[in-house]
């Protein structure tokens, strides 16, 4: 348990179960970073064979380990590298649950096994929800990066592993269900993020360009799981200013002229037929029509 600076009774809960369960539960303070840096300090003092990264105030279900646990010691034709769980939204203001997450094609036709090498739109964006070999992760030095912000930190997480470590089976499970909570009063960062201005052009190089130029650099070329996961981010970001006003999400020309041209250099590395075959969950006619334009 790190307790990333927390303001409230957190640290004395987290210490009272650490008493209770000593070998068992270690709790970490340090002041508050971030959310990158105490995912890093968890991983600095990991010992298992299997990492994971759930959030404090979402919760599993009660056979989620026993899911995971089942394909972890199923023999694999490949090595395994990631199991992926189910992702639900918990919305907490109504209590109740919804299976409208952006991804959640991936747990329509039950357990499926794909290649890392080229997993095509099955590709990871959680590491709330999944299960990755931490060998393979220290091996490589892969590492959340605080300069990814004010999102996207999970899926270059996840993606770069990808990208690590080929020939690998990545298994999707829709039986272990991770409930996603969203809050009442709407003030995770996620939320948040439409209002941050740092979401637009900088997080366009910060992201998606520092990620795909350095997968150009490993393979030479950007394999199309990593242009469909940009992608879906990036059309996020182009429907929120086609919904509202964008002078007031870019009110500085500047700041308007970075995103556009910013939004033209990563779909350089994007092919035509990755924005025109439909699989990236939300990207409508209309948003097709829009990136299509820019590239």
């Amino acid at each position: 348990v790190v307790n990333d600076g927390s303001t409230d009774d957190s640290g004395r809960i987290a210490d009272t179960w650490a008493n209770r369960f000593p070998g068992i539960i270690r709790v970490i303070h340090q002041k508050n970073s971030g959310v990158c840096a105490a995912r890093n300090a968890g991983l600095a003092q990991a010992s298992g064979d299997w990492i994971t990264f759930p959030d404090p105030d979402d919760f599993l279900s009660p056979d989620y380990l026993d899911h995971i646990r089942t394909e972890i010691l199923r023999s694999q034709d490949r090595p395994l590298l990631a199991v992926a769980a189910h992702m639900v939204f918990y919305y907490e203001r109504w209590n109740r649950y919804g299976n409208d997450h952006a991804l959640r094609y991936r747990f329509g036709h039950g357990i499926r096994r794909v290649s890392s090498t080229d997993p095509e739109a099955m590709y990871l964006a959680h590491t709330t929800s999944t299960f990755m070999r931490r060998a393979d992760i220290v091996a490589h030095g892969i590492h959340f990066d605080s300069r990814v912000r004010p999102s996207f930190e999970d899926a270059d997480f996840v993606l770069r592993l990808m990208l690590a470590v080929p020939d690998c089976t990545i298994s999707f499970l829709p039986a272990p269900v991770y409930f996603y909570r969203k809050r009442a009063a709407a003030t995770s960062q996620i939320d948040a993020v439409t209002g941050d201005p740092d979401w637009y052009g900088p997080h366009l190089r910060t992201a998606y360009l520092a990620l795909m130029r350095d997968t150009i650099g490993l393979r030479g070329h950007v394999p199309r799981f990593v242009q469909y996961a940009v992608l879906q981010s990036l059309s996020a970001k182009i429907r929120h200013l086609m919904q509202t006003c964008a002078a007031a999400a870019l009110p500085h020309q500047q700041d308007a002229a970075d995103f556009y041209e910013g939004v033209a250099a990563v779909l350089v590395h994007v092919e035509d037929a990755v924005i025109d075959n439909g699989r990236v969950p939300g990207l409508d006619r209309n948003l097709r029509r829009v990136l299509a334009w820019y590239k």
